[in-house]
């Protein structure tokens, strides 16, 4: 759902949406995050990092924060950020 802080990634236009949408639920698990924990997430990655991006970008690092408890400890996370 597109709000004022989030553009959805893939919307019912894109061409290759069933594609997109079935290769990240084949390959692990899909999170959400609503645009409390994006602007909280923005707001740490600009405050630890000096990084500047769009709350719909730090959802990655929402989601992150949200299940960190079911995410392997010993596994290393990358996590990609746009502007």
């Amino acid at each position: 759902t597109e709000t004022h802080v989030n553009e959805p990634l893939l919307n019912h236009q894109a061409f290759q949406v069933n594609e997109a949408l079935e290769a990240l639920y084949d390959r692990g698990k899909v999170y959400g995050a609503t645009d409390a924990e994006m602007l909280h997430a923005a707001e740490t990655i600009r405050r630890e990092e000096d990084i500047f991006t769009q709350p719909a970008s730090a959802s990655v690092l929402a989601g992150l924060i949200a299940h960190k408890d079911s995410l392997q400890k010993s596994k290393s996370h990358v996590l990609i950020l746009t502007s």
